[in-house]
């Protein structure tokens, strides 16, 4: 939502905290990094990640096929790309 609304700007903490709202602040003190992101829209990169995710998710990807697939088209699926920034 929040790229969506026009922030590509992201921090994220390494660690599992669980659900960051009862994590009482204890990320804080990990190793984080700054990331940059944009929506990748490019049919043909959705094609070569869709047959990576095939080979990747062979027990589930049955079920979730079609309906990434779909969504990617119609907009209810998105694949965000990000990269480290300084």
């Amino acid at each position: 939502e929040a790229m969506r609304r026009g922030f590509s700007r992201a921090k994220i903490w390494i660690g599992d905290f669980g659900p960051w709202k009862s994590a009482d602040k204890r990320y804080l003190s990990a190793p984080s990094l700054r990331l940059e992101g944009r929506f990748e829209n490019d049919p043909e990169i959705h094609s070569t990640l869709l047959v990576e995710f095939s080979s990747k998710y062979k027990n589930e990807w049955s079920f979730w096929d079609t309906r990434v697939r779909d969504g990617l088209v119609n907009g209810d699926w998105v694949l965000m790309r990000y990269q480290v920034v300084s």
